[in-house]
């Protein structure tokens, strides 16, 4: 599987579904909602804008009731759902959802989807299905049903009915694997697995597909795609490649040039270690050296590179032009830290005292 790029002048498009009864691409541009053609030279708009308290917001994504032809688009935060008329193009606000005893869902995540006929949302912590008479909620999988794997921070969802499963991802860059029946919970894919690939896709919002044998996931932070393996877990990059060999790059920061060794030097955001404490990972910048010719890159330092505890994350980065020693900054336990060129290894030279403010923010050899 290879991504082709497709040649369209498309802009301001928050939302998109592909509709198989059409063979077309269902999209929001502007707040409208259009049918497009695979080619992308035919459009027809379905439902226009108009009054904004039935505005499809700005986060919205599509699903179609294939038993009814009805379309409806999910909106996360505030939480609602827009019922559009496939022929007329009305909308109807759907914005209340509760569970049996009458208390509130609250927000959604992005991951909405309609299978047969069944309704099915992310919660920040469950995997949730909507009767779509009454609109009450009822949890398959989260806090109070299910066993397993923890579910934080979901943020997309494809459902395979035949085998009464659901994937899902979270903010660690994981793929959850949950049983509609029980509500049990397996962890599919972990990007801690991948070493140093960096094969992490960080925030996946609503893009992940079942595709059979894989789970199909697109960042849309690094603009990458992935397929997962539903047998072992393993990661596959299907995005085109970028420019150089090497591990991928995710968020940077702090390019410099290392004189001695004739090297760019950056930091970057290793998603393996959540930046978020009251997750079970902690966040430990990689050090990534780019060759100025080739593009490619090679990690110098980070978890899977180098010996030394590192509290929390490098802010600042600097060589020594005489010999190419790195120095970062550590702002958690406000340390300046010294990294081994060679090996990765670090080493604090000044510091190491936990604090809450972060003094230490400018490093300069």
């Amino acid at each position: 599987m290879q991504e082709d790029y497709i040649s369209s002048e498309f802009s301001d498009v928050v939302g998109a579904q592909f509709d198989h009864a059409t063979g077309n691409f269902l999209i929001i541009q502007n707040d409208q909602l259009i049918s497009v053609d695979r080619e992308f030279n035919t459009l027809n708009i379905i439902s226009e804008s108009g009054d904004d308290s039935l505005s499809f917001g700005k986060r919205p994504q599509i699903s179609i009731d294939i038993s009814s032809g009805d379309i409806y688009v999910q909106n996360y935060f505030p939480s609602y759902l827009i019922k559009v008329d496939p022929i007329t193009g009305e909308r109807e606000k759907i914005s209340s959802f509760n569970y049996e005893d009458g208390s509130s869902v609250g927000y959604f995540n992005q991951g909405f989807e309609i299978v047969d006929g069944r309704f099915f949302v992310v919660s920040e912590d469950g995997l949730l299905e909507l009767n779509p008479v009454t609109w009450q909620a009822t949890e398959l999988s989260g806090t109070s049903v299910g066993l397993g794997e923890s579910l934080q921070s979901l943020t997309g969802l494809t459902i395979n009915l035949e085998a009464n499963l659901a994937y899902s991802t979270d903010l660690h860059g994981k793929v959850l694997e949950i049983n509609l029946v029980s509500g049990n919970r397996n962890l599919l894919s972990s990007v801690l697995d991948t070493g140093s690939d960096n094969l992490d896709f960080d925030y996946g919002r609503n893009g992940i597909i079942d595709t059979g044998k894989s789970i199909l996931v697109n960042s849309c932070s690094t603009g990458h795609s992935f397929l997962v393996s539903k047998e072992d877990g393993s990661r596959i990059l299907v995005s085109k490649k970028i420019r150089g060999e090497g591990p991928l790059l995710s968020t940077n920061s702090d390019l410099v040039y290392d004189e001695y060794n004739e090297r760019l030097l950056l930091l970057n955001d290793n998603y393996a270690e959540s930046r978020y404490s009251n997750f079970e990972y902690k966040k430990i910048d990689q050090i990534i050296s780019v060759d100025p010719q080739s593009g490619d890159r090679q990690i110098i330092s980070g978890p899977h590179k180098g010996d030394g505890l590192i509290e929390g994350y490098f802010h600042d980065l600097a060589v020594d032009k005489r010999n190419g020693d790195i120095y970062v900054i550590e702002p958690y336990s406000q340390s300046i830290v010294k990294v081994d060129p060679i090996t990765g290894n670090r080493s604090i030279i000044s510091g190491g005292i936990s604090a809450p403010v972060m003094h230490l923010m400018v490093l300069v050899v």
